[in-house]
């Protein structure tokens, strides 16, 4: 029925949950004028999900939250290079290969400790978020290195506890501040911070970009709006390990050009508390 109904044609956005693809599906009509497709927790392999992306000609935003069987995704399935949005979630052990290779791409949200991504060359990258629960320096470094490279063009960057933490072992190891993101203009962070070192390191790489002038905050330790859920502002209050007598601090600089911080869900706990004397030297 769904790959046959009569209004498919004319259909503009459409958004699945629980949805079971059979694999090798009927020939499908074409999505001509689907601009916004989305996916929660559905069940569609690799070649399906192709094959349903091939017949979308026009389609500018894409969601793939929390779907089994897909191992690998290409973000150039999606035919004539039109995607502009791109919000991918990888839950529990599903892991997920990742290549985007569509130049149009401007805006790119990840999730997912799993995830295995690779980017080529991203002229019209304006906006990414990267969520990672855990940061394991030993199984991502390079990864991280290598995809971080290519996004150093973005204007906006959203992040949560795994950048500082590779901020900091990089600061260490290869002395590494990252002073790469030149055309970065707004910083969002969310969740709580662990180590003064992390925190340190974070706003060392801040001072670092020239062009900043917004930086958004939100302590929230659950974030994630594309699953459509209205969630109450919560956040554990965690140990906050400070730095000792000793320690090599990094030179932090003045933010000179920021212009706006924005704070929210803020619940006076000492990293939060942290975060903000840093910020306000």
């Amino acid at each position: 029925m769904f790959y046959s109904h009569e209004n498919v044609p004319s259909l503009q956005q459409v958004s699945l949950k629980g949805f079971l693809f059979n694999p090798n599906p009927p020939t499908l009509v074409p999505f001509a004028s689907l601009k916004t497709l989305c996916f929660f927790d559905c069940a569609i392999d690799d070649e399906t999900l192709k094959a349903l992306l091939s017949n979308c000609p026009v389609l500018e935003s894409l969601t793939i939250d929390g779907c089994h069987r897909l191992h690998n995704f290409k973000a150039s399935w999606c035919q004539r290079m039109k995607l502009k949005h791109l919000v991918l979630r990888c839950r529990g052990d599903d892991g997920l290969t990742v290549e985007i290779d569509v130049s149009s791409l401007s805006t790119l949200k990840v999730h997912g400790d799993l995830m295995k991504i690779s980017f080529t060359s991203l002229p019209s990258m304006v906006e990414t978020t990267v969520f990672r629960c855990i940061y394991s320096p030993y199984t991502q470094e390079f990864c991280i290195r290598t995809w971080l490279r290519n996004l150093a063009i973005v204007n906006k960057l959203g992040v949560d506890s795994w950048f500082p933490q590779f901020l900091a072992r990089e600061h260490k190891v290869n002395s590494n501040g990252w002073m790469i993101f030149e055309n970065l203009k707004v910083f969002s962070w969310f969740g709580p911070l662990a180590k003064e070192s992390d925190l340190i390191a974070l706003i060392a790489f801040l001072g670092h970009c020239p062009l900043l002038e917004k930086i958004e905050i939100d302590f929230r330790s659950s974030y994630w709006v594309e699953a459509g859920k209205d969630r109450p502002a919560f956040a554990l209050e965690r140990p906050f390990i400070e730095l000792e007598n000793g320690d090599e601090e990094l030179t932090v600089g003045f933010l000179h050009n920021v212009k706006n911080i924005m704070v929210y869900h803020y619940f006076g706990y000492k990293s939060e508390v942290e975060f903000i004397k840093h910020l306000l030297p």
